[in-house]
């Protein structure tokens, strides 16, 4: 087994980018829509006007019942500030001594550690649009990892990879360089390429 390490990055296509970015803006308008209900709903709840025709008891619980409208729209903007951080990402690929870490990076700042396996437990590598693919695709008993944001994306080979290890059977869609495919089936110690791919 060689002592080799390398990184490989897949980017988002044009394609991708601009939906995501159209999501994201979205995200932006929901977010501003959200702070202006936010507001609405404070300035009732501290600036709510009092009579003397209405009960203490019903100006507390009108005060709360705008408070707890206002913090539920305060976390509905969080939610959104989290999609549009997430809105942009890729995928590194690190191959180190016969072992591949899949992790998916986003560009705000961030790190997902998204599938990790050994050479040694590949069963079979294949390109996306195989027949193989379509039968592991079917299985129940197999669990299934995107490694790449270019997977329905004309003009990108995309592959898929069977890991059978310890933890049961992984299906991975991802798209590696000529290199690591290599590496990959050198690391097997066997052809674990489709026939027909």
């Amino acid at each position: 087994m060689n002592n080799e390490f390398y990184e490989e990055n897949v980017k988002m296509d044009k394609v991708v980018y601009n939906k995501q970015n159209f999501k994201s803006r979205l995200y932006l308008i929901f977010m501003i829509i959200c702070i202006v209900i936010f507001g609405i709903f404070i300035a009732l709840a501290f600036f709510m006007p009092t009579s003397e025709d209405v009960s203490e008891a019903a100006t507390i619980m009108g005060y709360f019942m705008f408070l707890g409208i206002a913090v539920i729209f305060m976390a509905v903007f969080f939610v959104f500030m989290a999609l549009r951080l997430k809105a942009f990402y890729e995928f590194d690929y690190t191959f180190v001594s016969g072992s591949i870490r899949i992790a998916k990076v986003f560009v705000k700042g961030g790190r997902k550690n998204v599938f990790s396996f050994e050479c040694t437990d590949i069963v079979l590598v294949g390109k996306v649009d195989d027949n193989d693919c379509k039968k592991y695709e079917q299985m129940k008993d197999i669990k299934f990892y995107l490694g790449t944001p270019n997977l329905d994306v004309e003009g990108h080979e995309c592959y898929y990879v069977i890991v059978h290890n310890n933890e049961g059977r992984h299906m991975l869609y991802f798209e590696p360089t000529l290199k690591l495919l290599t590496d990959m089936r050198r690391e097997a110690g066997r052809n674990i390429f489709e026939v027909n791919g």
